[in-house]
């Protein structure tokens, strides 16, 4: 599935970004499920990793650079968080203990910019 510049303006600016989890679809791909600050949710056939990416290529920022402009600032952590704008910074954490193949994801990312609380509770649990 190819994400067009259209579909990133209505999953980022439109709706409202809050949180993307990694979760398998019906046949068990792997994929992550984007939860918005309307309420809904949807699930894209793309790691989430594969997705920040394409949030990255929006907002045209160079990743790399980006990373290690944040590793030497915060003292050369793995975890970083990922500034995208003023208003929407990713906050890397652990959302599933058990995969399927190691390779999988174990993290999904929040934007700090909105309550937490909703996201948690309507949240499966995997542990």
């Amino acid at each position: 599935m190819h994400l067009t510049r259209e579909a990133m303006h209505t999953y980022l600016v439109e709706r409202g970004l809050m949180a993307l989890a990694p979760e398998y679809g019906p046949a068990g791909e792997n994929g992550c499920r984007l939860y918005f600050k309307d309420g809904g949710s949807c699930w894209l056939h793309k790691t989430t990793e594969a997705f920040k990416n394409k949030a990255c290529e929006f907002y045209r920022i160079d990743r790399a650079a980006r990373k290690a402009d944040d590793r030497a600032l915060l003292g050369g952590r793995e975890m970083l968080p990922l500034w995208l704008h003023a208003k929407m910074i990713l906050m890397p954490c652990k959302m599933r203990t058990s995969v399927l193949i190691d390779s999988d994801g174990h993290y999904g990312d929040v934007n700090l910019f909105f309550s937490t609380g909703e996201f948690a509770l309507r949240r499966k649990r995997y542990y």
